[in-house]
């Protein structure tokens, strides 16, 4: 399945309570990221995304720079699988080192986690990923 978005430009710790209000959910430490999300060329779209992952295992989305693929696209399927008590473990490939680690670490702030806790990225050797009892990186960001 495909979704396209290229019409679309771009823009000129988890808690429990996170997902008790699906459309008025609040990010931890820093709600300025909640404006920044609602505001992106992509949000209107993430029902349909999403919608979309669950009825195809093979999903292409197409947008422009900046709309949100990398970000928020990842974002909300682990926001979908968290309020389903489902796991998952989401692998978003980029083009180069400095973008994995980049998106990686925006992708933390956003979520007010540290890289390499629920948000982590693996660029050749240089890995910053966990798996323990407490902590296991669900959304990966590699090259």
């Amino acid at each position: 399945m495909s979704i396209n978005f290229s019409h679309i430009s771009g823009p000129s710790h988890y808690s429990k309570s996170f997902f008790e209000d699906e459309d008025n959910y609040e990010l931890p430490h820093n709600s300025i990221f909640r404006t920044h999300r609602v505001n992106l060329p992509i949000y209107p779209y993430r029902e349909e995304i999403i919608s979309c992952i669950r009825e195809h295992p093979v999903t292409i989305i197409n947008g422009s720079t900046g709309c949100g693929k990398s970000t928020q696209v990842p974002q909300y399927i682990y926001e979908d699988c968290t309020k389903r008590r489902e796991a998952c473990n989401i692998l978003v490939s980029q083009p180069r080192k400095i973008a994995a680690i980049t998106v990686a670490q925006r992708v933390s702030l956003e979520r007010g986690v540290t890289v390499g806790e629920e948000i982590g990225y693996q660029v050749a050797l240089n890995k910053l990923t966990c798996e323990s009892e407490d902590v296991s990186t669900s959304i990966t960001y590699c090259t």
